[in-house]
């Protein structure tokens, strides 16, 4: 059954759906010219699933192939790829299709969002990232040197085709990537931890309750003025831990949710958390800081850059108190500091 995401200028619609039904309706959308943005790695795997020429007979296609990961979103990609689609004779009523993972539609969006002032665009998620997540909520962006998604925009895709074969051959990595957003959401909705535990960890019945539940506070609060800020749960410490230990996102936010729950002393939370985890079949696995130098100096460049900044001297940092009881606190810099400098020594030998 899809879910509708509705804000006063835009619509997305989510549903899951065979590829078969995705490349259908990708035909039936009313344009000329179809534009594919594709993680390569998906289209080494499932290229074949896309043959254009009997799926589009009467449409023209164009089709630019992405690094997978985050090397998708670097600035001379994007140089790359709008040079690309503008060479070729892109017009205001093309239709960009994004397909892959969180990377892909972050980067698909920001291009179908700058070019010609804004195309319109869908995406076919192919991770549980990306469906849960990125492909939700109309937040698009690319990299900079300074951190993560610092240009970006607010573009909402029309359609989210989630086919939930695509999980099949995803790689541990990436499915534990996936894993750590649905632990976010556990976190936020209690109706979602339910889920997770009565489902022995099913993503089948998990990701339509997340995806429901992002779309539900996205359409109430589009531009992360108030509410939306619940989403970046884990966010402010893990975009940080992701650069510096060069690990998979969803990953990251696990640990920076971890973190977050160890500087607040929220015993109860990492129980849960352990819990969480064990149902979701997450492997045995170490703090990536344990037993070295915890990086304080560098996690504070990455949150004084983050773009939840709520000043020069403070930030809105999310706060778990209890599952489903989330806080958002403007607190200063100079106090998450204090808080790290003074457990730097008891999380060297922190485990989860």
């Amino acid at each position: 059954m899809p879910f509708t995401y509705s804000h006063s200028s835009s619509m997305t619609i989510f549903k899951e759906s065979s590829i078969q039904t995705i490349l259908k309706e990708i035909n039936e959308i009313d344009t000329d010219l179809l534009l594919f943005v594709v993680d390569g790695k998906v289209w080494e795997k499932y290229g074949a699933y896309f043959d254009f020429k009997s799926a589009f007979p009467d449409k023209k296609v164009h089709l630019w192939k992405n690094p997978e990961g985050e090397r998708a979103k670097l600035h001379s990609e994007y140089v790359s790829c709008t040079d690309f689609f503008l060479e070729k004779g892109v017009h205001r009523h093309a239709h960009l299709i994004a397909v892959g993972g969180g990377a892909t539609s972050d980067f698909a969006g920001f291009v179908a969002a700058t070019l010609l002032r804004g195309l319109s665009w869908s995406i076919v998620p192919t991770t549980v990232l990306a469906m849960v997540d990125a492909s939700l909520g109309g937040k698009v962006s690319i990299n900079t040197k300074a951190g993560k998604n610092l240009l970006g925009a607010f573009h909402s895709p029309e359609k989210v085709w989630a086919d939930l074969n695509f999980l099949k051959t995803l790689s541990p990595n990436e499915m534990r990537s996936g894993k750590g957003e649905i632990l976010k959401y556990a976190f936020l909705d209690k109706g979602i931890y339910d889920a997770v535990m009565s489902s022995n960890g099913d993503l089948r019945e998990i990701i339509p309750q997340c995806a429901g539940y992002k779309l539900k506070i996205t359409a109430s609060d589009f531009r992360e003025r108030g509410l939306r800020k619940l989403l970046n749960l884990g966010h402010t410490f893990g975009h940080g831990l992701e650069k510096i230990y060069n690990l998979p996102h969803g990953e990251a936010v696990m640990w920076g949710l971890a973190l977050v729950c160890y500087l607040f002393d929220r015993q109860q939370l990492i129980s849960e958390l352990q819990q969480l985890k064990l149902t979701l079949q997450w492997p045995e696995q170490d703090p990536p800081w344990l037993h070295k130098t915890f990086p304080t100096k560098d996690i504070l460049f990455y949150a004084g850059n983050d773009k939840k900044k709520h000043s020069n001297s403070e930030i809105d940092f999310v706060v778990p108190e209890a599952i489903g009881d989330v806080k958002i606190k403007t607190m200063p810099f100079q106090e998450i500091e204090e808080m790290i400098i003074a457990a730097e020594s008891n999380l060297k030998k922190f485990r989860l």
